[in-house]
């Protein structure tokens, strides 16, 4: 699935558990880059070597101290949220990977946003032989959701509750849960922590972020790369038309 990931390798950030799930998403032929921020926020530093090395996930353990710790000193799940240009993954403390990963939530809620994290598991899903189970907090909001849009094997959850406690709970019956992460402002996060902030601490299972910035650097990819492949065709068309003026004027 990922090609080319970051390892954050601080015992801050829990090293050995985030290497363990790194070797569970990574593609055949994937690229680990172990990293290791010695000075300054572990989480902005991790997010910068993400740039640099043009990553497309980045893994790390749950880190590690209290609320208040956090608070004070850089919280670097939340750190990552904010600015990781790529996915996010963590794994819980004492991560021991299962045999396959089969069970995969996705947080779900049936609008635009839940397309990615959605096409994501379904992807993650079909490699490994396993199921996808849609959760929501809304009733019917994955009423109309077939296995032919996911790509795999579905199951559809109704959880009761604020979706990211609910979905907290429910982690322990998964192996793995994908979501969303909206982009917000540090402060908007500390007024009202999102369902993955709520997720990136004390959840049974890895949890795999995916930021809003990610979907739209997928976008100005895929413009990009339409861009460059209209430029190709011009440029054939116009050596097509050359080479048929100079044949014609023979």
């Amino acid at each position: 699935m990922f090609n080319n990931l970051i390892v954050g390798t601080d015992e801050v950030v829990g090293g050995r558990a985030a290497m363990a799930l790194a070797r569970e998403l990574a593609g055949s032929s994937a690229e680990l880059n172990p990293v290791r921020i010695r000075q300054g926020r572990v989480g902005e530093g991790l997010a910068k070597a993400a740039i640099r090395l043009d990553a497309d996930l980045i893994v790390i353990g749950t880190p590690s101290g209290s609320r208040a710790a956090r608070l004070l000193f850089g919280d670097v799940a939340d750190e990552l949220i904010g600015a990781a240009p790529c996915a996010i993954a963590i794994a819980p403390r004492g991560y021991r990977p299962p045999p396959a990963l089969t069970r995969i939530g996705v947080g779900y809620d049936g609008c635009a946003d839940s397309a990615l994290p959605l096409a994501v598991a379904g992807t993650i899903a079909a490699e490994h032989a396993g199921r996808v189970i849609a959760i929501s907090a809304i009733s019917g909001a994955a009423g109309e959701l077939e296995s032919s849009q996911v790509g795999a094997d579905l199951d559809l959850e109704v959880i009761d509750g604020p979706p990211g406690r609910s979905l907290r709970a429910y982690a322990g019956q998964l192996d793995l849960l994908v979501v969303g992460s909206r982009d917000l402002s540090r402060f908007d996060r500390l007024l009202e922590p999102s369902i993955a902030g709520t997720l990136a601490h004390g959840s049974a299972c890895p949890v795999l972020i995916l930021p809003e910035r990610m979907r739209d650097k997928q976008e100005v990819d895929a413009d990009r790369a339409n861009g460059l492949e209209l430029g190709r065709r011009r440029v054939a068309r116009y050596a097509l038309a050359g080479l048929l003026g100079v044949r014609g004027g023979e």
